[in-house]
This record gives structure tokens, sequence and C-alpha cells, in this order.
């Protein structure tokens, strides 16, 4: 027969507590504990692990109706392991409807509704994703007042995609979606838009260059087509390049032109009208590098003027030095003395005293 103490730990051994537990409470080992169990034909209850623990509370929070961050900073987690956790509670459809003023299924499908999915999550402090999976569970059995207004959403959809010629953006924005859901919707039901899209490319092409081969200018090209948004790069295919690039090209090619019969500041003030299109250059060093790049340098013995330095002969460099240096004449009198050497300047000109002063400085500051 059993003891007074005996009964007591019996009583205890409902399922939910563990032999350990029980005899911490009464002082008594795990063996004597299950001793006694096994004396009464209890079997030992399943442990529940921490994780176990962790998602049971997670249930009772959720059904009070507290949010997400609420019940990470109670139970001491991070929200992603709560999200975890609801998701898994969702799938196995562990929380009840019955009970909570707040974030009941109900609620959370009312407030849907009335925001939108952003909104509403944004609301409740719920993720977007959890409620996106309650909203699915309740359609599918066709409890949420949702399930009609969302075919008939999709219905209207279906149907602009199919007859109108609203781009997958503009549809989006309509229906309060992102492009790349339209972009889902329509593969899922079988819409497709590349005849329409390929038709739509050429037919643009074939107006760009005709508007090119009548002497529009960029923007105009630009304005009449509304290039703004357009990606050119795809109009290749069908005959078309980028605007931009046709442009620059016939541009530089004009700077080459007349750099060769003129100096490059002449250039810059140039009145062509391919010199603004796409974008006029107003830099000495973007006409230097254009020419360069086609293969034409006015002054081969220039250097990288940007860097810097001296490019003059090595003679003309000393006798600077020594003029100046050892006879201390004045800048004025070496330029004269240069002149009667008939040495020109690297670019062709005869120097004067101030480029002979510039030259002096350039020649102590690089050491040449």
């Amino acid at each position: 027969m059993a003891t007074k103490l005996e009964k007591q730990i019996i009583q205890k051994m409902d399922g939910t507590r563990t032999f350990g537990s029980i005899g911490k409470e009464f002082g008594l080992s795990y063996q004597i504990i299950k001793t006694i169990a096994d004396k009464n034909g209890i079997a030992r209850p399943k442990s529940v692990t921490k994780a176990v623990k962790l998602e049971q509370e997670v249930i009772k929070q959720v059904n009070k109706g507290n949010n997400i961050k609420y019940i990470a900073k109670k139970l001491n987690v991070t929200v992603k392991e709560i999200n975890k956790i609801i998701d898994k509670i969702i799938d196995n459809n562990s929380i009840r409807e019955d009970v909570g003023p707040c974030e009941t299924t109900e609620m959370i499908l009312n407030e849907v509704e009335r925001l939108g999915l952003n909104s509403a999550a944004a609301l409740l402090g719920i993720r977007v994703n959890v409620i996106k999976k309650i909203v699915t569970a309740k359609s599918i059995a066709g409890e949420g007042r949702t399930l009609k207004a969302k075919l008939d959403r999709n219905k209207e959809l279906c149907t602009l995609l199919i007859e109108t010629e609203m781009t997958y953006t503009e549809l989006g924005k309509s229906f309060g979606i992102s492009k790349a859901r339209v972009q889902q919707f329509a593969k899922a039901n079988g819409v497709s838009r590349w005849e329409y899209t390929r038709k739509k490319k050429q037919e643009l092409a074939e107006k760009i260059n005709a508007d090119y081969k009548a002497g529009l200018s960029y923007d105009e090209i630009v304005e009449r087509n509304d290039l703004r948004n357009v990606k050119l790069s795809s109009l290749k295919k069908y005959g078309c390049g980028s605007v931009f690039h046709r442009f620059r090209k016939e541009r530089n090619k004009n700077i080459v032109k007349e750099y060769k019969k003129d100096i490059a500041k002449n250039v810059l003030k140039s009145n062509h009208p391919a010199m603004n299109n796409p974008e006029r250059v107003v830099t000495l060093g973007s006409v230097y590098a254009i020419s360069g790049r086609d293969g034409f340098k006015k002054y081969p013995n220039v250097g990288n003027r940007n860097a810097g330095g001296v490019f003059e002969k090595p003679e003309i460099i000393k006798f600077i030095k020594t003029k100046r240096d050892k006879h201390k004449l004045p800048f004025s009198e070496i330029a004269i003395l240069i002149q009667t050497k008939g040495w020109l300047t690297p670019c062709g000109k005869e120097y004067s005293a101030s480029n002979v002063y510039q030259k002096y400085n350039a020649i102590k500051k690089h050491k040449a």
C-alpha cells in the first residue's frame, strides 16, 4: 500500500513534469522517483526540450494578442526566432482563433481588408510573411471575406494584362503590388507579353532611326520618343543602338576635325550643331583626350598636361637653367636669346618672357 508521501508524489506525475523536477520538490533522487513510478505502473513522461517550451510559450503569448516585438522582449529571444516559431505554428494550425482581443485571425483579416497587407503588418507588428500565410490559409478554406476580393482582383488584373498596354510597373502601382508580383501572376496564368514587347521595341527602334536620319537633335529624339526611362541597350537587336553613344561619336569626330585646324580653346567655342549633342565638352583636357583616343596628337612632344612636367628638349632646359642661375639674366633676355637660336615651344610657338618664367619654375619643381 502506498504511503502518504508516495501518494503525493504520484499526484505530481501528471505527464507534464519530469521525474527530476518532482524529485527536487520532495528532496529525493531521480532514481527513487523512478522506482515509485515503476511500482505503480506510471511511465516516464517524454522530456520537454527548451525549444518545445519556448514554442508553447509563444502560442500562449500570440493567443493573448501580443505582437512579435513584445513577445521577443518578454521571452528574451530575437524577433527572428519568434518569426520562425510563428511560421511553424501557423503551418500546424496551433494558434487558436477564439481567444484574444487583438491579433486574432479575424482581426488580422479585417485590418488587411481595410488597410492592405503592408499597412496592416506595420499596425499590428506582425511580419508580412506571417499575415500572408494566415490570409492564404483562410482563402483555401473558403472562410475569409478576402477570398472573393482576391479572386475579383486577380480576374481584373488578368484582363488588363491581356487587353491593355499598361506596363507591369503601372499595373503594380494600380493594384498596390510590386512589378515582380505582376510578372509572377502573369507567368502563373500563362499570360505572355513577349510578342507585344517585341513589336513595340521594333516600332520604337524604327521611329528613332527615322528621327536621326531627319536630323533631329539628341534632346528632340529623347523628348519625342519618351526615352527617359527606356533601356536603350535592349533596342540593339532591332537595329538601333544607344542614341547617346551615336551622337557622342559624331560630336567627338567633329572635335577632332576642328582641332586639326585650330587651337583647343577655339574648338570649345565652336558653334557647330554636333558640339551640343548629346552634351557639350567644356574643358581643354576633354579636347586633348578625345583627340588622343582618335589617334591624333597635335603636339607629340607634349606629355600628360594634367600630371605636369617639362616637355622641352634637354638642350633648351639646360640653356634656360644656365642663363638664369649662372648668368642671372632676366627672363625677357633669355626669351630673346632662345628666339635667335630658332627654338620653338613643344606647341610650335616662339618663347616669350612669361613662357620662359613658367618653364623655369617647372624645371625647378620637377628637377628637370
